[in-house]
């Protein structure tokens, strides 16, 4: 069955981005912040919503997440057509990963396409406001698919002697054991990291050359 693995919102990207180095599969990311995508060295990227948020977020705001998701139907199908299995991966809480992975699920399944959702939940001490997106979109999500949820809390009082860093390693790690893929060679990890220390340096090129432009205006 061939599968594709969708990182979603800041952290949903972050951590297939990460997922990308270690694994031989099947990757892509989608988000409403153009910047994050370009520093991303991954091969499938949509930005969805362009004409709704130029590229910029939205703003922590799930109704335009869900817009934007809306919106980019079309890309989003173009971006699964080929695959049977589809992970969405994400962070629930913000604008993108609450309000675009339901509607992002429900667009994959309704192209027939078998959906599992991957997500984590905030931690304990962040807002109320934050906690009630992510208890939401998490509900949304149970009534669309199969859905795995990290509670961050969870994590770290298991783990009472780690860092937090540490914590967020394991949960890469338990997510490299669900997807079950192969792992890439100590060649390939390091050609990766070339292409993405190449593509960092691009990114920064274009920026001084931004500034230089405003510069003599």
């Amino acid at each position: 069955m061939k599968t594709l693995i969708i990182g979603i919102g800041g952290a949903g990207c972050n951590e297939v981005s990460k997922l990308n180095q270690k694994l031989k599969g099947d990757f892509a990311v989608v988000d409403t912040d153009s910047r994050n995508l370009e520093s991303l060295d991954i091969d499938r990227k949509l930005l969805i919503g362009e004409s709704i948020t130029n590229g910029l977020g939205t703003g922590s705001d799930p109704e335009t997440g869900a817009k934007c998701a809306t919106q980019s139907a079309g890309e989003i199908e173009e971006l699964v057509k080929d695959y049977e299995k589809i992970y969405l991966i994400a962070g629930l809480g913000g604008g993108t990963g609450s309000g675009a992975v339901p509607i992002i699920a429900r667009i994959i399944k309704g192209f027939g396409k078998k959906v599992k959702t991957i997500v984590t939940l905030p931690f304990s001490m962040e807002s109320p406001v934050r906690q009630n997106r992510a208890m939401t979109a998490l509900e949304e999500l149970r009534n669309l698919c199969n859905v795995y949820a990290f509670k961050l809390d969870d994590l770290i009082r298991r783990m009472p002697n780690s860092t937090l860093a540490e914590g967020f390693e394991e949960i890469n790690n338990k997510l490299v054991r669900e997807l079950n893929l192969p792992e890439r060679s100590e060649a390939e990890v390091i050609e990766l990291k070339k292409r993405n220390m190449e593509r960092e340096i691009e990114r920064l090129k274009k920026k001084i050359r931004e500034l230089e432009k405003v510069k003599k205006q």
